[in-house]
């Protein structure tokens, strides 16, 4: 592995694509609960990078909100 440190969300990537992984091999070799827990881990770390894309940046207004009114 590099050792360049990794940024919080290229790290969630990393261990989704690793989750991901494990839940292909441990289907193909019929341990479903194996495959079930990764899946559920790979969704939390799915859900944590849709929340660290949808923060906003410092000093940037989120669109999501009208700061006029």
């Amino acid at each position: 592995m590099s050792s360049v440190p990794l940024v919080p969300i290229q790290r969630l990537i990393h261990d989704v694509t690793g989750d991901l992984h494990v839940v292909i091999a441990a289907s193909e070799q019929g341990f479903r609960e194996t495959a079930l827990e990764a899946c559920l881990l790979a969704k939390e770390k799915l859900q944590a990078i849709r929340e660290e894309l949808l923060r906003p940046e410092p000093g940037i207004a989120n669109p999501r909100y009208d700061y006029d009114s």
